[in-house]
């Protein structure tokens, strides 16, 4: 028995292994929420060209406006006309 002085030590649980969960290896760190797996053809479409306009129009631009210390409000508009800045729903 001990005093109210004295602590008891704690439980602790074992550690996992892999053979414990077979899933515990199998972290994908490029799509560690699953994404993946959760968009529609049209979301990763969606996905596809914000990633290549990023890439090829607008990273030369923020490097350029960074070394410069300026900005291009021109972005925005380009960023309209691919429909990155807001929703384009059909009318019913």
């Amino acid at each position: 028995m001990t005093t109210p002085t004295q602590k008891e030590p704690a439980l602790k649980a074992p550690p996992l292994k892999a053979k414990d969960a077979p899933g515990l290896t199998r972290f994908d760190w490029e799509d560690a929420f699953r994404m993946e797996t959760q968009l529609s053809e049209d979301e990763r479409m969606l996905r596809d060209g914000a990633r290549d306009f990023a890439q090829s129009v607008l990273q030369p631009k923020v490097i350029d406006a960074y070394r410069e210390a300026s900005t291009d409000p021109g972005i925005f508009k380009e960023m309209g006309e691919i429909g990155l800045l807001g929703l384009t729903l059909p009318e019913e």
